[in-house]
């Protein structure tokens, strides 16, 4: 139990191995649309398998610096937790493989119930914890944005056998994609910020009203699309500049601390891989801002420029931070660090030229950047763990 939260960056990054794997036996199908089969199971093995074990991890050990280790220590609930996020990413994935969308409605159930059993305790710990407002509140509905987002799913999955969804599946889709990744992740790192990456606390946190800010903006861009985008055929670009609006905000904060304390000497001690993927992430959030706001004026419709948005978005903003996300004392090294960029500029670039073989490309350099963080992992296990990840 104590070496939990190495099992949840363990576990997390061999679905991000898997889901490579998935990619290089059809690379065409990450390519044209994204609501081909292996685009949707890729991208929910990413979330669910990666992404959510991760942001777990990460989120008890920062739960505990602002609410006291009793509310972050782990019980049998965290265990099942994992699991079920595990569970869900395989069994979603594979059910969209089959084309069999009730089995991706069970599994979505699985992890709504083991989110139910688990989160409200979170809540009350988040409301008795003495941090800033921003921070609880954007913790809080980062988890409630989880919890409709798999609700959202299992309603896509039935309705992909017998549609309900009055505005449509392509359009839900869209809303339920917002609120997982502008909802729940983006918000959590808005709230917790270099909490989840304890090593890289590189600068003060925001000031309390670019934070309130931060959080109200995409809180009200990403929930405001999912309760919009399934049920009304035209909803406005009003929660899409809102969600844009946020995201900017992001970067605006980002830049600041860049600008104010990232000196030589912390590259020189190690920490240039950090920068780097910290870089890739800024950057990626910045070009997936540029194509959502196109997306959102209707200035471009090409299916390939909505699979480029949706990449852009998984591996290079949440993916390269996600790899920062974790309990391992050392920092990642320049070969994985540089591995992952270029994987992502190669993806990047596949999608635009509809490329396969850039595609396979693509994804050996992000499978190799995934096998030297496990080397590094398994090496770091050895070693006592500090304190915040047990």
């Amino acid at each position: 139990m104590c070496q939990l939260a190495f099992w949840h960056w363990l576990l997390a990054r061999l679905s991000l191995l898997f889901a490579c794997g998935l990619a290089l036996l059809e690379p065409a199908g990450l390519l044209g649309s994204p609501f081909q089969p292996t685009a949707l199971a890729c991208a929910h093995l990413f979330v669910l398998g990666f992404l959510v074990p991760s942001m777990l991890g990460a989120f008890r050990a920062a739960l505990a610096a602002v609410a006291g280790p009793h509310a972050a220590t782990p019980d049998w609930r965290d265990v099942a937790l994992l699991a079920s996020a595990l569970t869900a990413a395989s069994g979603v994935a594979a059910h969209m493989a089959l084309g069999t969308y009730s089995g991706v409605a069970w599994s979505g159930g699985l992890l709504l119930a083991t989110l139910l059993l688990r989160v409200p305790s979170w809540w009350l710990a988040l409301a008795a914890a003495n941090a800033p407002l921003s921070l609880r509140a954007g913790a809080c509905l980062s988890w409630l944005a989880l919890l409709l987002t798999v609700c959202l799913g299992m309603a896509l999955a039935i309705d992909r056998g017998e549609p309900f969804l009055p505005a449509g599946h392509q359009q839900a889709l869209f809303g339920h994609l917002h609120l997982g990744l502008g909802g729940f992740a983006l918000l959590m790192l808005v709230s917790f910020g270099e909490r989840l990456v304890p090593r890289f606390a590189f600068a003060a946190a925001p000031p309390r009203e670019l934070a309130t800010a931060q959080v109200a903006l995409v809180a009200i861009g990403a929930f405001g699309l999912a309760a919009t985008m399934p049920f009304v055929q035209s909803p406005g670009p009003w929660f899409g500049f809102c969600l844009f609006l946020g995201g900017l905000l992001v970067l605006v904060d980002l830049l600041r601390r860049w600008l104010q304390r990232i000196p030589a000497a912390k590259a020189r001690a190690g920490r240039g891989p950090e920068v780097l993927l910290l870089s890739v992430s800024g950057i990626c959030l910045s070009v997936a801002l540029a194509l959502g706001m196109a997306l959102l004026q209707g200035l471009a419709d090409d299916p390939s420029l909505q699979l480029g948005y949706g990449a852009v978005l998984l591996v290079g903003t949440f993916g390269s931070i996600g790899l920062l996300l974790g309990p391992l004392p050392s920092p990642p090294c320049w070969w994985m660090a540089i591995a992952w960029t270029l994987g992502v500029v190669a993806l990047l670039l596949a999608i635009g030229l509809r490329e396969p073989r850039l595609v396979t490309a693509a994804v050996l350099l992000l499978a190799f950047s995934v096998v030297i963080d496990l080397v590094r992992g398994v090496r770091d296990s050895r070693a006592p763990l500090p304190p915040s990840a047990t």
